[in-house]
Order: C-alpha cells, then sequence, then structure tokens
C-alpha cells in the first residue's frame, strides 16, 4: 500500500466525536484555537496543522486536527508541557465534547499485523494531499465515491465512514481532504484492502481526483 510518511515525521489527528446535545463552536475553533495551538506548539517542532470540519452534516465527528510534528519525541514534549496544558484548557471555550487523539501510522505492504485500538476497532484514515494545481472533485468524492466505498467495504467489516475538508479554504495545499474510515477489526482492514471491491474503488479515484491517496492506521499514542 502506498503513502508513506517521512521516517521521522509524527503526524496525529485529534477528533471530537459527536454527542447529542453537545456544544460546537465551528468560529472559535477554526478562527482561534488553531491559530492558538500553531503557535504555542511551534517551539517543539510543529511542521503543520490544519483543521477540518465534516464533508457533510451529521456524518462522523465535528471537527478534526492534523498535527504534523518533526518527530514523535517533540510531538509528546508538545503535548505534555505547560503550553499544551493551556490548549487542553482553551478546548473548553468552543466545545464540551470528548476529543479523541489518533496517532497515524503510515500503512506499508509489508506491515503484518496491522495494529488496532484499545477497543479491537480499527480506523484507517485516507487522506489527500496536493496544492491549488492538484485537481480535486469534492461533490464527486462526496456525492459517489464515498458511498461506494462504503457498499464495496461494509460487507468486510466497514462500519463507519467520514469525510472531512479543510476549514479554512484560503489556498488549497497540503492535505485537501480526509477519509474516517472505522472497521470492525484490523482483519477487515485487510481483507477489504486486499479484496476483489479494492480494485474498483482506487481506479474510481481517478475520476475525481489525480492526488495520490494516502492511507495511514490509527493508534492511541
Amino acid at each position: 500500500m502506498t503513502g508513506e510518511a517521512a521516517s521521522s515525521e509524527a503526524v496525529l489527528y485529534i477528533t471530537y466525536p459527536r454527542a447529542s446535545g453537545a456544544r460546537f463552536d465551528p468560529d472559535y475553533y477554526r478562527d482561534r484555537h488553531v491559530p492558538l495551538a500553531r503557535q504555542a506548539y511551534g517551539i517543539y517542532g510543529l511542521e503543520g496543522i490544519k483543521a477540518f470540519l465534516p464533508a457533510s452534516d451529521g456524518d462522523g465527528a465535528m471537527a478534526l486536527t492534523e498535527f504534523r510534528f518533526a518527530d514523535a519525541d517533540l510531538m509528546q514534549a508538545a503535548f505534555g508541557s505547560a503550553e499544551g496544558a493551556r490548549m487542553r484548557a482553551d478546548i473548553a471555550e468552543f466545545t464540551d465534547l470528548a476529543l479523541r487523539r489518533y496517532r497515524i501510522l503510515p500503512i506499508a505492504s509489508d506491515r503484518t499485523p496491522l495494529p488496532q485500538l484499545p477497543d479491537g476497532k480499527a480506523i484507517v484514515f485516507v487522506a489527500y494531499e496536493g496544492n491549488d494545481e492538484t485537481r480535486f472533485d469534492r461533490d464527486y468524492y462526496a456525492a459517489i465515491h464515498l458511498p461506494l466505498v462504503m457498499k464495496a467495504w461494509s460487507r468486510h467489516g466497514l462500519e463507519e465512514l467520514a469525510a472531512f475538508f479543510p476549514a479554512d479554504r484560503s489556498g488549497d495545499t497540503g492535505t485537501l481532504a480526509i477519509c474516517e474510515c472505522r472497521f470492525r477489526d484490523r482483519v477487515a482492514v485487510e481483507t477489504a484492502f486486499n479484496s476483489p471491491e479494492a480494485q474498483a474503488v482506487m481506479s474510481d479515484v481517478l475520476r475525481f481526483t489525480d492526488a495520490k491517496p494516502k492511507r495511514g492506521i490509527a493508534v492511541v499514542p
């Protein structure tokens, strides 16, 4: 499978799963919290941070934040620092949701078996990276490709699927979209990506983008 990150780079996603009656202010999250995190963690090797909101209402988490650190040690230092404590306190300013934090490990063809989460589930994130010259049809991706993925892999243990687009579109560079695929377990991931349906899913990618999908599996840091 494709999509190896730089050998030392550490990628972390923070999501805010939906809950009935919960409070979430997307404007504060996008315009104040994420810029504050960029400033706070810059001294700890933060190379990039990006805010994402769901592609459609009612699907998946309320938001996803992508962090890219120079290495895992710097990532741990950042979140364990005084700045990290202030950032955790700032979360209460825009939501009362409980966050989930995932370290993203690139999926390699020789990685067997894949890791899974403490609850036995396995989450694969598929990201598309590019720039303002990259072709990416958001409408096709959300309305046609994602339902195709769900139909193809639900028989192989895909339980939930949700997509996220950048909250700020002023200059589409870096990650253009992220899809969260929650599988029954790690065996289901391996079965799905090696199934006959996988070829149809991958062929369909060319219909909406010329970006190469990067697959990563989530682990608890």
